[in-house]
């Protein structure tokens, strides 16, 4: 996919989530093109995952599969959607659009 759209469910969806996790204070157009390194789960805050993508999937996975209540695609379950999750967020030079990529990938919009 890689292209960042108001019109994908994953981006405006990924975005809002990410916003509501106080994980990027950008708007929709600009947040697209962040990197991994630039969510503040990297900026070592405690509220905010203190570097820690294991715990920010955990929580991004329960935001979208509990919270808004979005189904995994066939063959998805909860573990390999949190491994996929953490593996993006991991990478510090993945942008936004490679998580929205994922999260395309094992949710069923």
């Amino acid at each position: 996919m890689n292209k960042w759209d108001k019109s994908n469910k994953a981006c405006i969806t990924l975005w809002s989530t990410l916003f509501g996790m106080q994980q990027l204070d950008t708007d929709f157009r600009e947040s697209g093109s962040l990197k991994m390194s630039d969510l503040s789960f990297n900026n070592g805050s405690e509220t905010n995952g203190s570097g820690n993508p294991e715990a920010i999937a955990n929580r991004l996975d329960d935001v979208l599969s509990i919270g808004t209540g979005i189904k995994y695609e066939s063959g998805i379950d909860r573990s390999t959607a949190r491994s996929n999750l953490s593996a993006v967020l991991s990478t510090k030079e993945n942008k936004v659009t490679d998580l929205a990529d994922i999260i395309k990938m094992t949710y069923a919009f």
